[in-house]
C-alpha cells in the first residue's frame, strides 16, 4: 500500500474480533453495508468495462468512468479496508489481494495510454477484455474471503468510518498500490 496518506485511521484490533475462518457468507449483505457499497462498485465497473467491450470506442466514456472509479475503489481497499483486517489468516489473501491489484492497475495504464494514442481500436477492445478477465478472477476471490470476513470483523466504528471514506474518497494525484513503504 503505497500510502501518500491514509484516509481512514481506524485500525481493527484482531484479538476482539471474529478470525477469518469465522467469516461466513450464509445470508445476502444489508445494502447499505459498506461491503454491500464495495460489491456493487464491482458491478458498477464491470457494466462500464463490458458497455465498451460489446460497443467498442462508442464506449469510450463508460470505459473512462468505469477506470476511475476502478482506481477509487483499489485505492479505498488499500489504505482503509485492508489496514483494518489485522487477522493473521488474511496475510496470504491480502497479499494476492495487493499483488492483483497492481496487475490491474497496469492493465488499466495500458488502456490508459491505448485511448490517448492513435494505436488499433482492437488493442483496446483485447485490453478491455483482459481488464474484465482479470476482475472476474479478483472479485471471485476477493468478495467471498475478505468482504466476508471484514462484514462479520469490523466493529462499528470501523464500519462507519469505511462508509465515510466510500462516500468522500479521492485517489490523491501520484498514488497507486504497491507495498508497504
Amino acid at each position: 500500500m503505497a500510502s501518500l496518506h491514509n484516509p481512514c485511521l481506524y485500525k481493527l484490533a484482531t484479538d476482539e474480533r471474529t478470525t477469518v475462518n469465522e467469516a461466513t457468507r450464509d445470508t445476502e449483505l444489508d445494502a447499505t453495508t459498506p461491503m454491500a457499497v464495495l460489491e456493487r462498485e464491482h458491478q458498477e465497473v464491470d457494466a462500464g468495462l463490458e458497455y465498451f467491450v460489446a460497443h467498442g470506442i462508442a464506449g469510450a466514456p463508460q470505459l473512462r468512468t468505469a477506470l476511475a472509479a476502478l482506481r477509487r475503489h483499489i485505492f479505498v481497499e488499500e489504505e482503509c479496508l485492508f489496514p483494518m483486517l489485522q487477522d493473521p489468516a488474511l496475510r496470504m489473501p491480502l497479499f494476492v489481494m495487493l499483488t492483483e491489484h497492481r496487475d490491474l492497475w497496469r492493465t488499466m495504464d495500458e488502456i490508459d495510454a491505448a485511448l490517448d494514442g492513435d494505436g488499433p481500436g482492437d488493442r483496446l477492445q483485447v485490453l478491455g477484455r483482459t481488464l474484465l478477465a482479470q476482475l472476474d478472477r479478483h472479485n471471485s476471490k476477493e468478495e467471498p474471503i475478505i468482504y466476508a470476513h471484514a462484514a462479520t470483523a469490523l466493529p462499528p466504528e470501523a464500519a462507519a468510518s469505511l462508509t465515510e471514506v466510500l462516500e468522500t474518497a479521492r485517489v490523491p494525484v501520484g498514488w497507486s498500490p504497491g507495498p508497504d513503504d
